[in-house]
C-alpha cells in the first residue's frame, strides 16, 4: 500500500513539472513579409479548438 501511494505520488509530481514546462511564455517575433498590413495575430496550443486571444489587441503590423 505503502510502495503505490509513493509511486502515485511521484507520478503526480512528474505530471505537474511537465504541465508547468508546457506551460512556460515563449519569445518570438513576428516580420509581416507581405503587402497587406496585419491587424491581428491569434494562438493557441495544438490541443485546442479554438483560437485564443487577439495578440495584437489594438496594434497594426505594416507591410514589409
Amino acid at each position: 500500500m505503502k510502495k503505490n501511494f509513493i509511486l502515485a505520488a511521484a507520478a503526480a509530481a512528474l505530471t505537474l513539472s511537465v504541465a508547468q514546462a508546457a506551460a512556460e511564455d515563449l519569445d518570438f517575433s513576428l516580420v509581416n513579409d507581405t503587402d497587406t498590413p496585419i491587424t491581428g495575430f491569434f494562438v493557441s496550443p495544438a490541443s485546442s479548438n479554438d483560437w485564443e486571444n487577439n495578440l495584437m489587441t489594438g496594434g497594426i503590423l505594416d507591410a514589409g
